[in-house]
């Protein structure tokens, strides 16, 4: 470990990106055999209420609103949230969510605002008649849902424009570190953002066209996904998305996309001021990088490898932070702030059965299609950060006597 701490200490002040994803990997390792791992299931639990007098005996004075397949009602000075089944989705999926707050609400010391089953009781509820509330088309005949009672932020997206850049930067480090202290005790989030490399098509692919960062190829749709991040005013969101850890490499590539997902966060916070600046304009790509500034980049970067650290370890990071900070947001900008790559190949079969292909315009993409991620520079950031975030978390455990190597 010594060793390894010291060439750590050799990187920071060295550009070394291959020895440093060798050495994010390697501490991952380190880190997976120290976890508390503990999860346990249960299998679900049903009850059936009558969902029309149970909205009226909450004396709802304004309309239900919907957003996605959820819809909320004011109750006092916080939300109640019904949170339904999709069509073809598995209820336990539901379930699972609502077993996940109850484990995560005996962590302490949670600095953002986590929402609780209603009643703090782990069920899936059901209802002979749905009419009152006018269920939208994604939604299942007949569903289960959950009930929580949430902060009034809950439904409010992290990227919203209206908000100036000191609250978006304090609301961004309050959500990093909050990730950061549940990966410590185990609780992994696997979508912050829904990260693709290829959606379109994502039913022919073994992968499903899901994103692993640390292979390095093109993002698809980067301002898209970025739109409904599962970060809000209240806090994370989405608890349906954590997961055990089962491997170093679940720390490794989850951790990395929690970085990446931050840095795709700011982008679309900075895009969102002018929000139909994008995709190709008057034959030429949009340009947006008068709405970004190297200095809030570069804050940004910090700030969210800080908090992040600090959620992780439980300490400040106190040491220097020797990266190229301003190099990696002047790139930012070019890539984030041009909408360069908007093309995407729809391979397809001809009517005389040959081989065909489509070209639409669905981007604005990171990367060119079957090319490499575009700002690459990213991936090296982030190995810095796991690394530093790796090596602190072990000098913790040591320090607490919890591991011995």
């Amino acid at each position: 470990l010594n060793l390894l701490i010291s060439s750590i200490k050799f990187l920071s002040k060295n550009s070394c990106p291959v020895a440093g994803k060798a050495l994010s990997r390697v501490l991952s390792e380190f880190v997976f055999e120290a976890s508390d791992c503990n999860w346990t299931n249960k299998e679900p639990v049903y009850e059936t209420i009558d969902l029309e007098n149970f909205l009226k005996d909450k004396l709802i004075s304004s309309e239900i609103q919907w957003f996605g397949r959820s819809f909320k009602i004011e109750f006092g000075r916080k939300l109640i949230v019904f949170k339904f089944q999709r069509k073809n989705e598995n209820p336990e999926n539901l379930f699972n969510e609502v077993l996940n707050l109850i484990k995560i609400s005996k962590i302490k010391d949670i600095k953002t605002k986590i929402p609780k089953p209603y009643g703090s009781a782990a069920k899936l509820y059901k209802s002979d008649i749905y009419d009152c509330v006018k269920l939208p088309k994604e939604i299942e005949n007949s569903p289960f849902f959950i009930i929580l009672e949430a902060d009034k932020e809950y439904f409010s997206y992290i990227t919203r424009p209206d908000k100036n850049f000191n609250a978006f930067l304090k609301q961004l480090s309050l959500n990093m570190e909050t990730l950061g202290k549940l990966s410590s005790h185990g609780y992994i989030h696997n979508a912050v953002l829904p990260l693709f490399h290829n959606r379109t098509q994502a039913a022919d692919r073994e992968d499903m066209g899901q994103y692993l960062w640390y292979k390095g190829g093109r993002l698809d749709r980067w301002l898209e996904t970025a739109s409904y991040p599962n970060m809000g005013y209240s806090g994370i969101r989405d608890f349906e998305h954590f997961e055990k850890i089962k491997t170093h490499m679940d720390i490794y590539i989850h951790t990395g996309s929690h970085f990446l997902s931050s840095i795709l966060i700011a982008g679309k916070y900075f895009r969102q001021k002018e929000p139909d600046l994008k995709g190709i304009i008057k034959e030429k790509p949009a340009n947006a990088e008068h709405l970004f500034t190297k200095e809030k980049i570069t804050a940004i970067l910090k700030t969210v490898f800080k908090s992040y650290y600090k959620g992780y370890t439980g300490n400040e990071f106190t040491e220097s932070f020797n990266y190229d900070l301003e190099s990696l947001s002047i790139k930012i900008i070019s890539e984030m702030g041009n909408d360069r790559y908007m093309e995407e190949i729809i391979r397809e079969e001809n009517p005389d059965k040959t081989p065909g292909s489509n070209i639409i315009l669905s981007g604005p993409h990171l990367g060119g299609f079957n090319k490499k991620f575009s700002i690459p520079q990213i991936f090296d950031y982030i190995d810095y950060c796991l690394t530093a975030l790796f090596t602190g978390r072990i000098k913790q455990l040591k320090k607490k006597k919890k591991w011995e190597y």
